[in-house]
């Protein structure tokens, strides 16, 4: 009988699993890809293979998905008190990586390696020939007439990181006392003259005098003027890694060269090939590197060369611009630093992400990356980020504690859009990055997290998670930053709900299209991040919006029946120019033939072209057939009859409710916060007929069908009750019973 009952009861379950739809399978199990992962810190390389055991199999039972092992140091350990363990990716570390590996497929956990002791890119293994490369110059005067017979000094290079202070890892021949690498880039002869702005033409360029031990013999042109000759300079800048490990000091990687970023992942990857054997289908899933904050950086050895091909102009006689200097006037020179800008950009691009995931796919992993910067005044990034988030397997961003200061550190809106236009299921971010360490517990974190959510994020890395050895005592030794989360936290034990609450959310918002009326063009030029856009203030409430980048619009998007479309069915509306007077040719182009084609497209009327390269020049007889104004965006919206796609009344004033929308092909999801700590009730109003709403909490994991509304004028309305710093998911996949107006 007993066993009789045992197999009526499984069959029970089993009947129930099939009866659910995948969206209800996944919201009450939600899959490793939607669970919580977090950096793991080993801090100064120190590894406990047993603890590393027990901290993988806490977070499987407490419901996390998964690590990125993190080779870092101590920002602050006065004391010393941290022991110095063997270097990042030696024999000892990387049999500790293997070991993990292996404990992780036990568990089915997912695993990612940073790819470098601390961050940026680097490592004790890159050569000078390929590390952070900048531009340097010495310059020298002569009068008009006279003859200089002598040697250009060498420039002078730093002694020390201008951003952390280190000692740069400058190698120096001991027999020249110079750089042991370094390529001369030109030697120009430029008028001395009251003001900066300078002719092309007066320029000279006396590059092929110089030898090799630095003499040059030039005559300068007779009269009055001085004149200054500089002598420009390719080499490394010595930028060490952020904060590695003791014994992990190295170089930070030239980012701009392919050779150089090949050199590096075929470093790594064949020492943990050595250890694991293949890497085709472990859970060792990804390579990842941190954000971008080689600040030294501004050259790559072949930059000349490469310049010239993308540009069909030689970069050499403007280099003065550089150094302050106006050549011809403030337009001209702009117009070179645009070129000049943008192929630094496409460098990056091309030559570390986008090469970076085609590398490690080769071997089974994917590439990971913090490519959304932030860019200045925090760093200096010389990239545009959606096309570098594009170009990546996921992108991944950061959110810091919330606070008006710490705005820039928001980094999820850009990282978003770029998954919506270049089709990446997953939206990623380093969460919950502070200096409030033990402070904060669920509460505090939860509404950090919906805020991230509701700007697109899906999926959560813990900053930071560390690892505990038994020598490192209790709480044991931890990194400088982060909110910690790990098993000697006083909450650990009940904090399964947390992650069980991230990885429904999660779950929920990786499913289908994201949901946007507008579309904002951030123009052309480099660098450029989705954080700088000021024209989003003038989206009103109610709709929501995407960042988009040259690269999209003319690769990926088509129109059809007016709409702005991306091959994997994300749409748009709307398409509002960036409030600048300058636009790329072919974008030019591309939008004439949208306008035929029906788009709407509002926004600044450009007049000119960015750059000076032969295929950048705008055609002026095209500019006038582009038939746009700078409207209201918010009376627009209202001519074209696009309706806010969520809106909400209160009976209380500054009620602050967040939405985000997304769809499949059968359901859309809305997900519903309350950014206040009050209780709110909220009539809600969506822009869906003809489906009956669902009411789905990701806090407790109930569903419920049971739910009054009413539908009026194409929309549903329906009374939402949200506790303090509440969330709730409403989901439309039924087709409505209602054969009346329902009632509350």
């Amino acid at each position: 009988m007993k066993l009789l009952y045992t197999l009526c009861f499984l069959l029970f379950l089993i009947s129930s699993i099939f009866a659910q739809t995948p969206l209800e399978q996944g919201f009450d199990h939600p899959p490793i890809s939607a669970r919580p992962k977090a950096l793991w810190t080993w801090l100064n390389g120190n590894i406990n293979l047993s603890q590393v055991t027990l901290e993988l199999e806490e977070a499987k039972e407490k419901g996390m998905g998964g690590f990125d092992i993190w080779d870092v140091g101590m920002l602050v350990d006065p004391n010393n008190v941290v022991i110095d363990a063997p270097p990042f990716m030696d024999d000892q570390s990387v049999q500790a990586i293997g070991h993990t590996v292996r404990e992780a497929e036990r568990l089915d956990l997912e695993l990612g390696l940073v790819l470098s002791s601390s961050w940026n890119a680097g490592g004790h293994w890159i050569p000078p020939k390929y590390g952070a490369m900048g531009l340097f110059r010495s310059s020298v005067e002569v009068a008009g007439g006279e003859v200089f017979n002598d040697k250009i000094p060498f420039p002078e290079l730093p002694e020390m990181d201008d951003k952390n202070r280190h000692k740069t890892l400058l190698d120096i021949d001991a027999e020249t006392d110079l750089p042991s690498y370094y390529k001369e880039v030109a030697v120009l002869a430029i008028p001395i003259r009251k003001d900066s702005t300078l002719a092309e033409r007066k320029i000279v360029n006396i590059s092929h005098l110089l030898q090799k031990d630095g003499r040059l013999k030039w005559k300068a042109p007779a009269g009055k003027k001085k004149w200054k000759i500089t002598r420009y300079v390719c080499t490394p800048t010595g930028q060490p890694l952020a904060i590695p490990s003791k014994n992990s000091m190295g170089r930070m990687l030239d980012h701009f060269s392919q050779e150089a970023m090949e050199f590096h992942l075929e470093y790594i990857i064949s020492r943990l090939q050595k250890e694991l054997g293949s890497l085709e289908n472990r859970v060792l899933k990804y390579l990842y590197t941190d954000s971008y904050e080689v600040n030294s950086a501004i050259w790559t050895p072949d930059l000349p060369q490469i310049f010239a091909t993308r540009n069909s102009y030689a970069l050499e006689t403007f280099l003065p611009i550089l150094d302050g200097y106006t050549i011809k006037d403030e337009d001209y020179s702009e117009q070179f630093l645009y070129d000049f800008k943008k192929t630094l950009s496409d460098l990056i691009v091309e030559n570390h992400y986008q090469f970076g995931k085609e590398y490690c796919a080769k071997y089974g992993l994917g590439f990971y990356a913090e490519a959304g910067g932030p860019g200045a005044p925090i760093h200096n990034v010389p990239f545009e980020d959606l096309k570098a988030l594009g170009a990546l397997t996921v992108p991944r961003g950061e959110f810091w504690r919330d606070h008006p200061q710490l705005e820039q550190l928001q980094i999820v809106k850009g990282i978003a859009s770029a998954a919506h236009l270049y089709n990446q299921p997953s939206v990623e971010a380093e969460a919950f990055t502070s200096v409030w360490l033990w402070q904060e517990g669920p509460a505090d974190l939860k509404p950090l997290a919906d805020r991230a959510m509701v700007e697109g994020l899906n999926r959560f890395v813990y900053h930071t998670f560390p690892h505990t050895p038994p020598e490192a005592g209790s709480p044991g030794w931890v990194y400088n930053f982060g909110t910690l989360i790990h098993v000697n936290n006083s909450w650990w034990g009940k904090s399964a709900n947390f992650h069980e609450y991230l990885a429904r959310c999660s779950f929920l918002l990786q499913q289908g299209n994201f949901v946007g009326d507008v579309l904002f063009y951030y123009g052309d030029h480099a660098p450029s991040f989705v954080n700088d856009l000021k024209k989003v203030e003038a989206l009103p409430d109610g709709y929501d919006y995407d960042v988009v980048n040259t690269d999209v619009l003319l690769n990926r998007i088509v129109i059809d029946s007016g709409k702005l479309v991306l091959p994997h069915g994300q749409s748009y509306e709307i398409l509002v120019l960036p409030d600048e007077d300058r636009i790329h040719p072919d974008v030019l182009q591309k939008l004439i033939e949208w306008q035929r084609a029906g788009a709407k497209i509002i926004g600044s009327k450009p007049s000119k072209s960015y750059g000076l390269g032969m295929n950048k020049q705008v055609d002026k007889s095209a500019l006038k057939k582009l038939n746009i104004n700078d409207l209201n965006l918010k009376n627009f919206l209202k001519n074209l009859k696009i309706q806010p796609d969520f809106n909400y009344t209160s009976s209380k004033d500054s009620s602050h409710i967040s939405y985000l929308h997304r769809k499949t092909k059968d359901a859309d999801i809305y997900f519903i916060v309350n950014r206040k700590n009050r209780p709110e009730t909220i009539d809600a109003s969506f822009r869906m007929e003809g489906k009956s709403p669902e009411i789905w909490n990701p806090l407790s994991g109930k569903r419920t069908t049971d739910v009054n509304y009413k539908i009026n004028e194409n929309r549903t309305n329906l009374i939402l009750e949200l506790p303090p710093f509440g969330s709730l998911f409403v989901l439309f996949q039924k087709e409505s019973q209602q054969d009346t107006v329902a009632t509350f």
